[in-house]
């Protein structure tokens, strides 16, 4: 009997634990690919809960600005990871771009705000996976009188990105933090842009970089890197907000009783086959 309860405890640690099939003696839980691993031997060890922190920061639960940089740091961060690493990184596909940033989130959604309100918001700036050369810009905020925006990182406003091919530098991927005073109850937008550094950066950065550009196109330039929209929703009635709050809890209790019907029955099927071949296995002895 003791047997059989050692093999259901086992299979309930691998279903509810899959990112123990990353951890190694060094701390380092990256997943393994098809490359080597050096394209991250400037970057911190990847964390054993970074899939879980992911989710989180996606879902704007969390702001990179609670994160340190063990996860921020990571390309594994990115939504385009996957089609990146095989499409850069893989051997068979040497290919690599010219030039290319983007912004994570790129877009925040504030409801329910009040006038006289201070918003922090903070995102990834990033240099695309692919990129052999350092890349500059700076940043510059566009928005209507209903708000007055601040950028406190980076205090200069100007960013410097290092390269990602073939290896992450440390500065590839960096903090952006703003604050949004609100001054009005109204539907209300922030537009985040980049720009052409201003000289003083352009020279110094071209003058310690052998390889360096800045401004891709008028469309990049033209285009808003982050978005932050304010909406001025009309309350909803608080019985129907309770009943929201009910039906949700409802379905969630709901659905972890599925979840754990199905645990059930996998446990049951594995420990059945379990003790299939054991009694076959006795039986063929007897024979």
């Amino acid at each position: 009997m003791q047997r059989y309860k050692l093999v259901l405890m086992l299979f309930m640690v691998i279903i509810l634990s899959p990112q123990l099939v990353y951890a190694n003696e060094t701390n380092d839980y990256r997943p393994e690919y098809s490359f080597s691993k050096d394209i991250f031997q400037n970057l911190p060890p990847f964390p054993y809960d970074f899939f879980e922190v992911k989710e989180l920061f996606l879902t704007q639960q969390v702001m990179v600005s609670q994160l340190n940089e063990s996860y921020y740091l990571q390309p594994e961060i990115l939504t385009s990871w996957d089609f990146c690493a095989e499409y850069y990184y893989n051997t068979s596909n040497p290919s690599v771009g010219k030039y290319g940033l983007g912004f994570l989130p790129a877009r925040f959604d504030i409801f329910n705000h009040y006038p006289g309100a201070v918003i922090t918001i903070s995102a990834i700036a990033y240099a695309t996976p692919g990129i052999p050369v350092y890349q500059g810009l700076k940043l510059e905020v566009n928005e209507s009188s209903h708000t007055n925006t601040t950028i406190i990182t980076p205090t200069s406003k100007h960013i410097l990105f290092g390269p990602t091919y073939p290896h992450f530098s440390s500065s590839w991927a960096q903090i952006v933090e703003l604050n949004i005073k609100v001054y009005n109850k109204t539907d209300a937008v922030v537009e985040l842009f980049e720009r052409l550094p201003d000289e003083y950066y352009e020279n110094l950065w071209e003058s310690e970089h052998d390889s360096y550009v800045s401004g891709n196109s008028l469309a990049t330039l033209s285009i808003p890197r982050l978005k932050v929209v304010f909406h001025d929703e009309v309350e909803q009635d608080t019985d129907e907000i309770d009943e929201a709050i009910k039906k949700n809890s409802e379905n969630e209790n709901y659905l972890y009783f599925i979840i754990l019907l199905i645990i059930i029955i996998i446990s049951v099927i594995a420990i059945k086959s379990y003790i299939g071949k054991i009694y076959g296995k006795e039986k063929k002895q007897k024979d």
